[in-house]
């Protein structure tokens, strides 16, 4: 009988390793779940949750990366530039490495560091396009512009964007403010032709109204 016993208790502990083993991916998929559902201070909870359970565990450089986005998307800008920097260092395997940049160029245009979110944004439209965050990486590139003085290099931009990109949800604020500049610099003649070529009927509120203001001033300016 305790023979019998021991060796369920060994097959018992032999078990125990299998069993637990999908604790770890629980853990993980609870904070994608709520990364993705938007609710970031959630999210950074379950991340630092899995990394205090599982330092050693091979996802803890897409972890990393997770925190830093919710650090960004929770205005922590110097917290998320600073982990940024240590996967950079660190964390390369990451699946999404190449992403770092973006975020990067984020951060420094949100503390004020134009230049330097400039080359970070360069980086990243140098790659792959991505139809979602290539975008964001060409308008707040113009956006650094702009606060740089050069207007000519952020209508560049802009305008990249606005053609290669019309389905984006960033285009209506991106032809307000490509309007915005060439009044700002008055290129009346290119207005004009942006806002008879822009069809801004499914622009959202206020960028709807604000563009039809530039469409008018480029008129009465003609």
């Amino acid at each position: 009988m305790t023979a019998l016993i021991l060796c369920v208790l060994l097959l018992a502990g032999a078990v125990q390793p299998l069993s637990a083993a999908p604790v770890e991916g629980d853990l993980f998929s609870e904070a994608e779940s709520r990364y993705l559902g938007k609710n970031y201070s959630a999210a950074l909870e379950e991340y630092d949750a899995f990394l205090a359970a599982y330092p050693l565990s091979e996802r803890v450089a897409d972890v990393q990366y997770r925190r830093a986005t919710c650090f960004y998307r929770l205005n922590r800008y110097r917290d998320s530039l600073q982990l940024i920097s240590d996967i950079e260092r660190r964390y390369r395997t990451t699946r999404y490495f190449s992403y770092i940049p973006l975020w990067k160029g984020l951060c420094q245009y949100a503390i004020g560091s134009y230049s330097q979110s400039v080359e970070s944004l360069e980086v990243f439209l140098s790659g792959p396009a991505d139809p979602e965050l290539t975008p964001q990486a060409l308008l707040h590139k113009s956006l650094d512009l702009v606060a740089l003085s050069n207007e000519e290099d952020a209508i560049a931009a802009l305008r990249t964007l606005t053609s290669a990109y019309p389905a984006s949800r960033l285009v209506p604020y991106s032809s307000v403010l490509l309007g915005s500049i060439l009044q700002k610099t008055q290129s009346y003649p290119d207005l004009l032709d942006l806002t008879q070529k822009t069809d801004p009927s499914g622009f959202p509120d206020p960028w709807k109204n604000e563009f039809l203001l530039l469409r008018a001033e480029a008129l009465s300016q003609s």
